[in-house]
């Protein structure tokens, strides 16, 4: 039994040392078509390859491509029998699209409702008004406090968060096109102010950057929530559902915890393991034979500490993670 778990702790560590490569990985330069549907196919392919090092370098290809819009993923999610590692690896990718990967920026606050008006020569403006400018960020060089942004792209607004969502589409460094329309003074004396149209080019900046120089911004802040609360519905509704939700008896009380990264119910994953476990040993029809068994859950193992080289947790979701780690290789011995 020793020597079994220390099998288990070498696949571990070595885990850990395939995790930390792999975040490194530059995107892949497979050409893939133009159409994002079929684009996604390709990754969900990829997602079930033989190779961990395949299937988690094309779970971080797939969060770097912006081709294949989150709706895509979704959709997929939504319409398709996957298996749980592929079902799991999508929404790991958004996820990381989201809250991990770095998405461009601008650096301004804006109103809470869209401005809809005729300007003084009779043209129709809608857009979301610039309120304020922060320092240090792309925006603050070339556009204005009462600007109103109408499209960003070509593409207009229907409600002020499009302008976050649309942005964050980009990578920073991309130069993006917005198109404003801006108050100013008339040549002569009256003070009649007329509206401009114009076109404005923009390198964006990223939301680390406007993090850092609006560290007591509320508008960085809920933006960040507001991602967060998506991926924690998303993981919810889309996740892979395990097949008892109880324990079998005398098998002792699945682990509780106030709280756990996204997509991860530790009560769940421990019971749906304990299950596995049993129905190997008791050789169940349609169980899975031991080697499958045990492929499984260390990879699963694998894809925790994968999870923690991201280091974005608390000390308390961190120490969840690790002790998660650590509970599953003990249960995956099947020795009596």
């Amino acid at each position: 039994m020793r020597t079994h778990r220390f099998i288990l702790l070498l696949l571990a560590a070595a885990a850990v040392h395939s995790a930390s490569f792999a975040d490194s990985l530059p995107p892949s330069r497979e050409e893939l078509p133009v159409d994002p549907r079929e684009r996604l196919s390709i990754y969900v392919d990829r997602l079930d390859s033989k190779e961990w090092f395949d299937r988690e370098r094309a779970t971080l290809d797939l969060a770097r491509d912006r081709a294949v819009e989150e709706r895509f993923v979704i959709e997929r999610l939504t319409q398709s029998v996957m298996t749980q590692e592929q079902r799991l690896r999508l929404l790991r990718a958004i996820e990381t699209r989201l809250l991990i990967l770095p998405k461009g920026a601008l650096g301004i606050s804006m109103k809470k409702h869209i401005s809809d008006f005729i300007d003084q020569d009779g043209q129709p403006i809608r857009g979301v008004e610039v309120v304020d400018l922060i320092p240090g960020m792309p925006a603050e060089e070339v556009l204005r406090v009462g600007d109103v942004m109408i499209s960003i792209e070509g593409e207009p607004f229907e409600v002020p968060s499009q302008v976050s969502s649309l942005i964050k589409q980009y990578w920073p460094g991309d130069e993006v096109e917005l198109e404003v329309a801006r108050d100013e003074m008339a040549a002569d004396d009256d003070g009649v102010r007329r509206s401009r149209r114009m076109r404005i080019r923009i390198r964006l900046g990223s939301t680390e950057q406007l993090a850092q120089q609006n560290r007591s911004s509320r508008f960085t802040s809920s933006d960040r929530h507001r991602d967060e609360k998506r991926v924690y519905d998303y993981y919810q509704q889309y996740g892979p559902k395990p097949r008892l939700l109880n324990p079998p008896e005398n098998e002792g009380s699945p682990m509780q915890v106030s709280a756990v990264p996204m997509g991860l119910d530790v009560d769940l994953i421990v019971q749906q393991l304990i299950a596995d476990r049993t129905a190997v040993l008791d050789k169940r029809p349609g169980a899975m034979s031991e080697a499958e068994f045990t492929r499984k859950w260390t990879r699963y193992s694998q894809d925790i500490l994968v999870i923690l080289q991201q280091n974005t947790f608390s000390d308390q979701d961190r120490m969840t993670l690790e002790s998660l780690s650590a509970r599953i290789i003990e249960l995956m011995s099947l020795e009596p």
